[in-house]
């Protein structure tokens, strides 16, 4: 081949590299304005190769006149964007101002200036001349080339003062060799530039015009390599899935019209090169067709960058394609015999890797008719085969090989994707399977069987779950798994946790609001990417509340595809699914199972692991229930309100835990009432030890709002298996021990022993035959007399219960009563009362004796039912009995049940008529405030008062503050007890209503308070 041909050859493979490397580096990233400039600088240097093709190729003075002004499009660019690019790639655009980039960009005028000065004035033609290689340029001083010498220098000196202050930061992708790379590059290129600046090749007689481009590129290949590795730095080849009914994802479907794209950019540089340097066609005319394929794959190119509809991106480029058919193959006419089947079958290539019938049917139907237009225009055709058209017939089939092969590889890869998606969601299902099983027994291990199968699955050497605390107490419950097990492996296993759980400090003390996670997140991948560690991780989120993070990490691998992504997303919505079930699994067990205020087991948990206690005793081995009360509790409540008695309650179990093998050991079994089980003791003397230690710590001293308040505390002990071997046995003995235990002056504590266990029998026979009391008749009432203060006498009775049992006799009601409320049937029993007192009261009113007031006790219990709507109420409001003659005696602990409703229904009974008594006025639960609030028109002094009278003066002095206290609420003074004639005196000189008492009256049947009432009247 001729000089004249090599020459040429040249250039132009310096232009097709200079132009692709360009678009290479520009589809990696349309943003960065290094990857921008690059493409510009890549474009300007195809100009500048491209006009060195045509000024080696042309014959005549005036083209390469032309063509060498033209360069300057080319080379007065070259310098400028190479400052440019290099001034972003170092970051230096941070210094720059508008003065700055006018000093970068300012010089691309001055080149076009005295180029065109050049050319205008002749200086051009005269310095130009045709040598042995081709055109040539003499360089001796004049405004051109005197300015390019100045221009190169100064160019120089930037790129290399640049390149000096570049200090890539640690960590930093261009940090060492990358670096280097560009710096040995950049001084090569300027190096290569040297001698043709200044004029060394003239001295040889290598002169040439357009050299320039060869010396630029070391530096774009190396540019070239930087880039492209900096793009595929954290990207690995990625299977993303298609749209359903769709057979290309979104990005290989942009791949393939890049690719046609570029199949006609090349077709367009072949055309030229072959028709102008091989054929040594015309220029003009082949240009058109070089210009038109060029335009039609910068086209297309450009338009995958625009942000429109794909639907509308692809009707234009296939319309476009269609279009090119006809085109191209009329104007290769001449060459139809051997190229008319090649533009349509590469289309139809196309068509069949888009699966897309509507640019199939337009491209065969516009193939068949530009075939149809070539028989007509040319009816007979010869032609013959010369190197050039084997070499285009050679492109052809490598395009047609190329593209047979791309969409084998699209169809290979999309079986694969399936095969990978069935895999995914195979998996998937049974992650979900496995978390849907998940109880809150089982949550700990189904948790690290799922983060071991996604380590597993996902090939990662790192896996973490963390679940973050409700109460931000800073205890957040982790679960890991390592992939590898190799020493380095395991060393940044435990790196990449520590920098996590580092990071996940911060929600130990602000709110685990989902922004503040994903700031940690943000972080966390940062630092990973840093050390080169991949990472997928995101928030549990449940309503809207991040509850956790699952983090999964791999040192080896760039990136998971778009299928692990997808899957890991999946799982971590399960998740969080599976966390909620179980957070609410939990709440209905605690609230189930546990107490609201101290969250120790209630009595139907502890029953449980009483009795898995007691199954897992060895032989020899002794356990204890104890059962513990808090003495006058309710003083505290009463005195400074339930909200230090809560307090009370949870710093009493906080210090009483620690005492037991275990937190599960002690249940809150009432409101002041616990119950605890001490396994595995040795001896009954080991027990008594602990048994000490616990009681010395419940009645010591406890401090609130800067207040000390003591209480006390009474232990009953049952003992396993002495004692007994079932759990309610055990309850039911270690209770009988506490109330033995307060009967005997409080704060201490008493083991069960035989006595207590032949009352808890007893007391087992009573409950039962309580049963049946009512049914069977056997309860009866007898009737206490009260007399007047004034007259002594009779003005009413008070009906007492008692029970003839028809074994045990006669049963007093201090032994029954007590079981009664406590299996429930107090409502029951008052019932009866109250309607056997009030049809007897009835019936002396019938029998004409004279109207006394009775009296009738009722229990709290059954004030806390549905009071109103008993019976007796009904036929008090029907008119059968008397209200005016009913009396209602309570306690007041009838009020502790709910004093608002207890309140009304006392207010409902007086606006019947009938009246309220308080009884047992002065003991135990008695407040003055609440005596003020309470609806009553009657106390009764407890008869510990009056035998406290003999206490000289003392005793005598508090029953008349009780006395005068009542009347100053101008309420009526009823005084149980009275027993003898002195009592007797000094409660009557103290003007009190009404006396009850054995010195008067013992509690009688009826038929003997009948007899009183004659006696009266007679």
């Amino acid at each position: 081949m001729a000089w004249t041909k090599w020459i040429p050859s040249l250039f132009y493979i310096l232009l097709l590299f200079y132009f692709y490397s360009g678009m290479r580096v520009y589809a990696k990233d349309t943003r960065d304005p290094v990857y921008k400039t690059y493409f510009n600088m890549s474009l300007s240097l195809s100009t500048w190769s491209l006009m060195a093709v045509l000024i080696s190729h042309t014959g005549t003075t005036k083209d390469a006149l032309l063509w060498t002004f033209f360069s300057v499009f080319g080379w007065g660019f070259v310098y400028a964007l190479l400052l440019s690019l290099l001034i972003h790639l170092t970051q230096y655009e941070k210094r720059m101002n508008r003065r700055k980039w006018a000093a970068v960009y300012g010089p691309v005028f001055i080149s076009m200036g005295t180029v065109l000065y050049s050319f205008l004035s002749g200086e051009m033609e005269r310095r130009m001349s045709y040598g042995p290689y081709g055109w040539t340029y003499n360089l001796d001083l004049e405004p051109w080339t005197l300015w390019v010498k100045i221009y190169y220098f100064i160019m120089a000196a930037m790129v290399l003062y640049l390149l000096k202050k570049w200090t890539p930061k640690e960590g930093d992708f261009f940090h060492g060799r990358f670096k280097k790379t560009v710096t040995y590059s950049a001084v090569l290129s300027l190096l290569l530039g040297l001698p043709k600046v200044l004029g060394l090749y003239d001295r040889f007689g290598l002169s040439l015009l357009g050299l320039g481009p060869i010396h630029m590129l070391p530096l774009c290949g190396g540019l070239l390599y930087v880039l492209l590795k900096k793009a595929r730095i954290g990207q690995e080849e990625e299977f993303i899935i298609p749209k359903r009914g769709e057979y290309l994802s979104a990005k290989t479907h942009d791949k393939i019209f890049f690719y046609v794209s570029q199949v006609y950019l090349m077709a367009g540089f072949l055309a030229f090169y072959i028709q102008v340097i091989i054929n040594e066609s015309e220029v003009v005319r082949t240009s058109i067709m070089t210009a038109t394929l060029f335009f039609i794959g910068l086209f297309i190119f450009f338009l995958l960058k625009v942000k429109i509809s794909v639907r509308t991106r692809d009707d234009i480029i296939n319309s476009i394609l269609s279009l090119s058919i006809p085109f191209i193959t009329l104007y290769f006419a001449d060459a139809a015999i051997g190229f008319a089947w090649a533009t349509p079958v590469v289309l139809l290539l196309v068509a069949v890797a888009f699966n897309n019938k509507n640019l199939l049917i337009a491209t065969s139907a516009m193939s068949i008719v530009t075939l149809l237009l070539l028989w007509i225009m040319y009816p007979q055709m010869a032609g013959s085969f010369e190197s050039p058209e084997h070499l285009a017939r050679l492109f052809v089939f490598f395009i047609i090989i190329g593209m047979a092969f791309f969409i084998n590889d699209i169809y290979r890869k999309r079986q694969q994707q399936f095969e990978r998606q069935i895999d995914h969601e195979r998996f998937v299902s049974d992650m979900v399977l496995l978390m849907s099983k998940a109880r809150y027994k089982t949550v700990k291990s189904n948790l690290e069987i799922l983060l071991e199968e996604m380590v597993y699955y996902m090939e990662a050497d790192y896996g973490s779950i963390h679940i973050f605390s409700d109460i931000r107490d800073g205890v957040h419950r982790k679960f890991e798994q390592y992939g590898r097990g190799d020493l380095d492996g395991i060393r940044k296993n435990l790196k990449f946790s520590g920098v996590l759980d580092e990071l996940l400090e911060d929600t130990k003390r602000v709110e685990h609001s989902e922004a503040n996670i994903r700031r940690i997140i943000e972080i966390f991948k940062s630092r990973m990417s840093t050390e080169k560690v991949t990472v997928m991780i995101q928030p549990v989120v449940e309503s809207e509340k991040v509850i956790g993070i699952m983090c999964l990490g791999a040192f080896d691998r760039n990136s998971w595809d778009e299928g692990y992504q997808n899957s890991f997303d999946l799982i971590v919505k399960n998740l969080s699914s599976m966390l909620y079930k179980i957070k609410k699994e939990d709440e209905l067990y605690r609230m189930a199972f546990y107490d609201g205020l101290t969250g120790l087991p209630n009595r139907t948990l502890f029953n449980r692991i009483l009795q898995e206690t007691l199954e897992d005793q060895e032989e020899g081995e002794v356990a204890a229930v104890l059962f513990l009360d808090l003495d006058d509790f309710k003083n505290i409540n009463d005195l400074l309100g339930h909200s230090v008695g809560d307090k009370l309650l949870v710093e009493f179990v906080s210090r009483i835990k620690p005492l037991l093998q275990n937190d599960r050991y002690m249940s809150r079994f009432g409101g002041d009432e616990f119950l605890m089980v001490l396994p595995h003791e040795r001896d009954a003397e080991d027990v008594k030890k602990k048994v000490e230690e616990i009681l010395s710590t419940a009645i010591g001293t406890f401090r609130f709002d800067e207040r000390e308040i003591s209480t006390g505390a009474s232990i009953g002990v049952a003992l396993f298996p002495e004692d007994a071997v079932e759990p309610e046995d055990l309850i039911r003995y270690a209770d009988l021990a506490m109330y033995s235990a307060k009967s005997n002056g409080k704060n201490q504590y008493v083991i069960c022993t035989e006595d207590i266990k032949k009352k808890f029998i007893y007391e087992k026979e009573i409950e039962n035959d309580l049963h049946y009391a009512i049914k069977n008749k056997e309860f009866m009432l007898y009737y206490q007399p009260r007399v007047s203060g004034k007259t002594g006498d009779i003005v009413g009775v008070e009906a007492l219960l008692r029970w003839s049992h028809p074994q045990k006799g006669m049963i007093p009601p201090g032994v029954f009563i007590r079981i009664a409320e406590r299996i429930g049937l107090m409502p029951e029993i008052d019932q009866w009362v109250f309607r056997e007192a009030c049809r007897q009261n009835l019936y002396w009113q019938r029998k004409g004796f004279k109207r006394i007031s009775m009296s009738v006790n009722v229990t709290p219990m059954t004030f806390a039912e549905n009071f109103e709507g008993s019976d007796i109420l009904k036929n008090l409001r029907e008119g059968i009995w008397d209200p005016n003659y009913l009396e209602v005696e309570i306690t007041e602990n009838t009020m502790y049940f709910s004093p608002e409703s207890i309140r009304n229904r006392l207010n409902y009974l007086r606006g019947l008529g009938m009246s309220v008594a308080l009884d047992d006025f002065g003991i135990a639960y008695s407040s003055l405030g609440r005596l003020h609030e309470l609806p009553i028109d009657k106390i009764k002094i407890d008869r510990q008062f009056v035998v406290n009278l003999h206490e000289a003066q003392k005793g005598k002095s508090l029953f008349d503050g009780i006395l005068n206290l009542g009347r100053s609420l101008g309420l009526k003074i009823n005084v149980e007890g009275v027993e003898t004639k002195e009592q007797a005196e000094f409660v009557k000189a103290r003007g009190c209503d009404e006396i009850q008492g054995f010195y008067y009256h013992k509690p009688m049947p009826p038929e003997y308070v009948e007899i009183l009432l004659r006696k009266e009247e007679s």
